[in-house]
């Protein structure tokens, strides 16, 4: 689903430098950073930084910031 998110992002070609920021809650990851940081290595193979400056996923839940690219 992230990586559904992030791609459409991408088709949107903003004409500006922007950080993509993804924002989740905490009840799916049981905010456990273990699970969040094998999202992340996932997204990363499946998806790319394209045109953002950088690309974020945020847990609502403790406002903890994981960095994808």
């Amino acid at each position: 689903m992230i990586v559904k998110v992030i791609e459409k992002k991408h088709g949107k070609n903003y004409a500006d430098e922007r950080t993509l920021v993804v924002v989740f809650d905490g009840d799916y990851s049981f905010e456990d950073d273990c699970i969040v940081h094998g999202w992340v290595e996932e997204i990363r193979q499946q998806s790319h930084r394209g045109t953002f400056k950088e690309v974020l996923l945020v847990e609502l839940a403790r406002r903890k910031v994981f960095p994808i690219f």
